[in-house]
């Protein structure tokens, strides 16, 4: 019953309903129930931006309730998250919201999972030296990885000659740097 109020107020009262999942403190049942519904959510409706941006801020409101043991529900939440980010539907409003979601679990779980933070940085950078995804993906990878840090950036991009002159990544990178920094 809980769990469908949640799902109605997200839509009528996104805010109401972002509260209860960042504070509530007996929801843990709950949490497949509730990433399942967003992760099929994503898949249908992806391309309207009000909602892929109120369930981008679901996901970080689970993220962000110190009640909740989230832990097992990475590897479901994770792509979904990532695929907001470098998809090919999604809006620029939508990728920088989701960027930023990606650097919180990065910072947050990579120390933990030693896999995490090389898993979630080769998905970017495949999608940013994949020259038959969009533009606008490899734009949003780039943006993301230099979200990450500065090291990743230097690490990954500007130590490699091959994509360091991909159509002036540094003209690029400079640019993100100077447009959300």
């Amino acid at each position: 019953m809980y769990y469908e109020k949640i799902l109605q107020v997200m839509e009528s009262d996104p805010d109401v309903a972002l509260n209860c999942l960042e504070n509530e403190t007996g929801i843990q049942q709950l949490v497949p129930y509730f990433i399942h519904h967003f992760n099929a959510e994503l898949k249908n409706k992806i391309t309207d931006e009000e909602y892929t941006k109120t369930i981008c801020l679901m996901y970080y409101s689970l993220f962000n309730n110190k009640f909740l043991f989230i832990d097992p529900y990475l590897h479901e939440m994770i792509p979904s998250v990532i695929t907001c980010v470098i998809g090919k539907s999604p809006t620029r409003e939508v990728r920088l919201l989701a960027s930023d979601i990606v650097k919180y679990i990065y910072d947050t779980y990579g120390y933990t999972y030693h896999t995490l933070a090389p898993r979630i940085i080769n998905t970017l950078l495949s999608v940013y030296k994949d020259d038959s995804k969009t533009e606008e993906s490899q734009w949003a990878a780039l943006y993301c990885l230099s979200k990450l840090s500065n090291e990743v950036i230097e690490n990954n991009i500007l130590s490699n000659p091959c994509l360091s002159s991909k159509e002036s990544v540094i003209d690029l990178y400079n640019k993100i740097q100077r447009e959300f920094k």
